[in-house]
């Protein structure tokens, strides 16, 4: 029983990065641009195994987005230096979001799984939270943006 719930588990993991990277990076129309606060989010990638490749980002701002893992708030791909990465978002809403990556180690766009559908790169989440049977929740990912910098540091596993 053990095995198969890893299988879903992992499966589920798989799906969500390759559905996040196809959606649309759409702004959020919940207020007018000039009377919006924005911040900038910095995210730092810890304990990437090589510099091979690059590192696949998704930035959720909403439950629902995150659940569906589709149309990322904002996404981006950024070369590893190092065994280092980076990606800056600026101008971004004040508001709570969700961070999901993974180690592109081939540059396929894709997060590689085996015949189990378990993950074979390594991939990460905000507040550093894993799931239990999939993909950690929105609710355990969630951090919050109100200040003008935001910096989070995601180990990658």
């Amino acid at each position: 029983m053990l095995l198969g719930t890893r299988v879903i588990r992992s499966a589920c993991i798989a799906a969500m990065f390759t559905a996040a990277m196809v959606g649309l990076n759409l702004p959020s129309l919940a207020e007018p641009e000039a009377t919006r606060s924005t911040g900038s989010l910095h995210i730092e990638v810890s304990g990437l195994r090589s510099s091979q490749g690059s590192v696949v980002f998704a930035l959720y701002d909403s439950a629902e987005r995150y659940k569906k893992h589709t149309r990322a708030f904002r996404s981006s791909s950024q070369v590893i230096t190092n065994q280092s990465c980076v990606w800056q978002v600026d101008d971004l809403p004040h508001g709570d979001y969700a961070v999901m990556l993974y180690h592109d180690e081939n540059n396929n766009r894709k997060l590689d799984s085996n015949f189990f559908h378990v993950p074979q790169e390594p991939y990460g989440f905000s507040n550093n939270k894993r799931g239990l049977f999939g993909p950690a929740s929105f609710g355990d990912t969630k951090f919050s943006l109100k200040e003008s910098l935001k910096v989070l540091v995601i180990e990658v596993n």
